[in-house]
């Protein structure tokens, strides 16, 4: 243990240590409200979210274990914005620019059925629900409908592409139809009369 310490330490100084730290102290958070079967849960990045314990995804939003880089890059936006969220998952960027004052609105995209609800779900309970269009679909290079394959224990994952290694592994994944469209129907949909710059963030 005190080499592993040492050798955190020398790779990434004593905010590696602290980084390590933090997220333990919300992983015992997070196995607490799990064994009390908590609906909802706050997380590190200080947002509630509804509870779904057994995606990897949704613990690494409680934990923090995404880190803080991109968290801080959209926090700090001082300039008027609007914030495209593609494969927006349960919503934890799409939070982060609904909080910033200087985001004007945020368009969210998330295909997967189940996934979309949580979304849904957190950005109510957060009450950003009137400064976030959220969308049930995937854009594509074409507009329809695509298999996407889901790994069930971890919804960050989803993928349309048909050569991952997702799509030929059966074992605790699942096929959905979804809907996808193009970057004509995209173009359509977002509505920015200001003329304010826009922050993409493709998952």
């Amino acid at each position: 243990m005190i080499k592993k310490i040492f050798q955190i330490y020398k790779e990434e100084s004593f905010k590696g240590i602290k980084r390590r730290l933090i997220i333990r102290y919300w992983l015992i958070k997070f196995i607490i409200c799990k064994f009390f079967k908590l609906q909802f849960v706050n997380s590190y990045y200080g947002i509630k979210l509804n509870a779904n314990y057994d995606d990897a995804t949704f613990k690494f939003y409680v934990t923090g274990s995404y880190g803080d880089d991109y968290w801080k890059h959209i926090e700090k936006k001082l300039q008027p914005f609007i914030f495209l969220d593609i494969g927006a998952n349960q919503g934890l960027y799409t939070l982060c620019a609904s909080m910033n004052k200087n985001c004007i609105a945020c368009y969210s995209f998330e295909p997967v059925s189940r996934t979309f609800s949580l979304l849904k779900k957190n950005v109510m309970i957060n009450n950003y629900s009137t400064k976030c269009h959220l969308i049930n679909k995937a854009i594509a290079n074409k507009s329809g409908i695509y298999d996407i394959s889901i790994k069930n224990n971890h919804s960050g994952v989803a993928t349309l592409h048909p050569r991952n290694n997702l799509i030929s592994e059966s074992n605790n994944n699942s096929i959905e139809s979804i809907e996808a469209i193009s970057h004509i129907e995209l173009d359509d949909l977002i509505k920015n009369n200001n003329k304010v710059s826009l922050i993409v963030k493709i998952d």
